[in-house]
């Protein structure tokens, strides 16, 4: 990744990782409910999340993602004061969201106007889900990368 870096030449713009307890709970913000039971259970293959991107030209459009373990996706409050933040800086930039999980900072800045924006996941589900949501959106700007994000 040190090279893709290098050689998209991009714009760090916010780095934000946001650890979460393990603790099941229901978030207003996010819309979204992870199952209620003990916290050493995996969840299944068919249960989701979902969360709805606030701005940009996909406003309102739905995003779901499968409810695994470590999956938290950037609480709405957060995304719109990120990207009130950075509205005049990312039309025309290059982005990277590493541990991409819901896709919700990503699919945000293509709606808001991104040039290009890399999701990087671990997980084989979650990036099927994540281009699963480029295709419905039609994110033609949005790469999908499977794999390690340390770098």
């Amino acid at each position: 990744f040190r090279r893709l870096l290098r050689h998209c030449g991009f714009h760090l713009l916010k780095v934000l990782v946001i650890i979460t307890s393990a603790k099941p709970k229901m978030n207003s913000e996010t819309q979204f409910v992870t199952p209620q039971s003990n916290k050493n259970r995996r969840a299944t293959k068919t249960e989701t999340g979902e969360l709805r991107i606030i701005g940009g030209q996909w406003k309102r459009s739905r995003l779901t993602f499968p409810l695994l373990d470590g999956v938290r996706p950037t609480p709405s409050r957060i995304r719109e004061t990120l990207f009130n933040w950075l509205t005049g800086k990312i039309l025309q930039r290059n982005c990277l969201d590493l541990f991409a999980g819901s896709g919700a900072l990503g699919m945000e800045a293509l709606s808001r106007g991104a040039e290009t924006v890399w999701l990087v996941d671990q997980s084989k589900a979650i990036c099927k889900s994540l281009q699963a949501h480029a295709n419905r959106l039609g994110a033609t700007k949005a790469k999908i990368i499977q794999g390690n994000a340390f770098l």
